[in-house]
């Protein structure tokens, strides 16, 4: 089983248990796939961060974490990473 930790820029943690099977939809590598992804999590369509309607989920979700039909935006002002059971850093999501 593996758990989402999550800490913020004031530095708070929040762990989500997301199960044995997880995807990882990057903007820059699977664009397509985000934007659909995107479309479904907040009713609208991603656009470029420079278009008149971007906002702040359009310009700060890197990728989409999908779990079992589950859906979590990953944001770059917060840190992310993949523990294992056990405690252990299995993946490190956070921007770079």
């Amino acid at each position: 089983m593996y758990t989402l930790r999550m800490v913020d820029s004031n530095q708070k943690q929040t762990n989500q248990l997301i199960g044995n099977i997880y995807s990882l939809i990057d903007r820059n590598s699977n664009y397509n796939e985000f934007s659909g992804n995107f479309r479904m999590l907040f009713g609208k369509s991603h656009v470029a961060d420079l278009d008149e309607n971007s906002d702040e989920h359009t310009k700060n979700v890197y990728a989409i974490l999908d779990f079992m039909g589950d859906m979590i935006p990953l944001y770059k002002d917060t840190a992310y990473y993949i523990m294992t059971e056990s405690g252990k850093t299995f993946s490190n999501l956070s921007y770079r």
